[in-house]
């Protein structure tokens, strides 16, 4: 049981570390979208990504040990981490709960930047909507002219959809 509970600690641990990375970088992305930097704020999203992939794999880690260890001591193997404390040893109730307080504190920082950039993201995408209703509208109104082989001046037929908002 011992090992379980270490190797628990340890996945406890990673997600603690991933979880911080993650908080840490919201002000980083915060920044990107007021700046405006769309190529920089792909590349960011995509290493986050990568960084849920893998709390997503410590998490799978996380419940597959918790429940090996309420198996073995004859408890629910769907315990939470709350209820499974209790009936720890002391030392690990104490290391195991000082975890799971730094993840549920991480949990609540990430929520509280995630409508912040939300409202950025949303108010990002209207601008760019409006723009290209924009260009679309100057596009059906302006038509450039060029001259023909006989010197007439011919006007091409444009499309008045001069940007595919679908793309």
């Amino acid at each position: 049981m011992n090992a379980h509970l270490d190797q628990l600690e340890l996945v406890l641990a990673n997600q603690v570390a991933g979880l911080t990375a993650l908080c840490n970088w919201q002000l980083r992305k915060i920044e990107l979208i007021k700046g405006r930097r769309v190529q920089d704020l792909a590349a960011f999203v995509q290493r986050e990504e990568e960084q849920v992939a893998r709390l997503q794999q410590a998490e799978s880690q996380r419940q597959a040990l918790m429940g090996l260890l309420a198996l073995e001591m004859g408890l629910d193997a769907a315990m939470p981490l709350s209820e499974l404390l209790p009936h720890l040893p002391e030392a690990y109730q104490e290391r195991l709960g000082k975890r799971r307080e730094q993840l549920r504190a991480l949990v609540e920082k990430l929520r509280e930047h995630q409508p912040l950039i939300n409202e950025l993201l949303r108010v990002s995408l209207d601008y760019v909507h409006f723009s290209m209703d924009i260009f679309a509208k100057l596009a059906a109104v302006v038509r450039p002219s060029s001259y023909g082989s006989t010197g007439d001046v011919a006007a091409p037929q444009l499309s008045s959809w001069l940007v595919d908002r679908q793309a």
